[in-house]
């Protein structure tokens, strides 16, 4: 994903962008986002989940917990 502030932004709210929760302000907000990155405009919904499946399991070896599901 892209290095801006924006990118960072928006791979933080990936997990609600991947359930639908996200208002509607937000979403006009990651498409304009996308509109203009190409970087995060190559993601599929694949890359999103993989990156918020490997931050998980990054916080949860960080907090010393069971990773493995």
């Amino acid at each position: 994903m892209g290095k801006t502030p924006s990118c960072k932004k928006f791979r933080l709210m990936a997990d609600e962008y991947i359930e639908g929760e996200l208002t509607d302000a937000e979403m006009r907000d990651l498409e304009a986002h996308i509109a203009e990155c190409e970087e995060c405009r190559k993601m599929r919904p694949a890359d999103w989940y993989m990156m918020m499946m490997n931050e998980l399991d990054e916080e949860l070896t960080r907090r010393e917990l069971d990773n493995r599901i």
